[in-house]
């Protein structure tokens, strides 16, 4: 497993905006933070596969591209819900 440092620049480089946001979740929630490692290795094996020719790597393209959609998703909608139940992650103390 790559150290929280790796995991978050990569998922900030994906998600702009949410870069504090993703800093705290990625230090303080094991769910986000095994979300954000499920994303990184998928990307990682999606780009491998793109590499290659022929109908399978063809096929696992097609695969990887809708795992890696479904997880820009889930993360997407789990950094909206997060920042709006927490007004202290925009700055705002309360």
């Amino acid at each position: 497993m790559k150290s929280r440092q790796d995991i978050s620049a990569g998922i900030k480089s994906s998600f702009p905006g949410y870069e504090r946001l993703i800093d705290l979740a990625i230090r303080d929630d094991s769910t986000f933070r095994a979300l954000c490692e499920d994303y990184r290795l998928c990307a990682t094996a999606l780009r491998r596969w793109q590499q290659l020719n022929g109908e399978e790597p063809s096929s696992r393209c097609e695969e990887y591209s809708e795992m890696l959609t479904g997880l820009e998703e889930e993360i997407k909608t789990w950094l909206d819900e997060t920042e709006n139940d927490s007004p202290r992650v925009s700055g705002i103390e309360t």
